[in-house]
């Protein structure tokens, strides 16, 4: 799991490589890592897809804006967050999603 939060972070599967070889004396491949996020992959999927059932008094959405590292390329991404606010007053993610900013700086859904 502390592999794929690496990965989440940021850090490049390489260089989460190299991490695990220091700390714990084994090294994991650069395919293992990827197989692994690919796992996280299809858990974001399924969370996204669930039924939602519980009723909310108030549903709203906010986005955080990052760069991404691709090879040698930086772009502007936007995590988007759906939250439901049951009428108790818990909160609950309902749905998260990343995009891509377009160089007119518009996030298209």
């Amino acid at each position: 799991m502390a592999l794929m939060e690496m990965v989440i972070q940021g850090v490049s599967t390489r260089k989460v490589a190299e991490i695990t070889k220091k700390l714990c004396g084994t090294t994991f491949s650069k395919s293992t890592v990827s197989a692994l996020c690919s796992n996280l992959d299809d858990q974001v999927l399924d969370f996204n897809r669930r039924p939602l059932t519980q009723k909310y008094a108030f549903v709203y959405a906010d986005a955080i804006l990052f760069k991404v590292h691709r090879g040698h390329v930086v772009t502007s991404n936007s995590l988007l967050v759906a939250i439901g606010i049951d009428p108790s007053g818990r909160r609950e993610v309902l749905g998260f999603d990343s995009r891509l900013i377009k160089k007119s700086g518009v996030v298209t859904v």
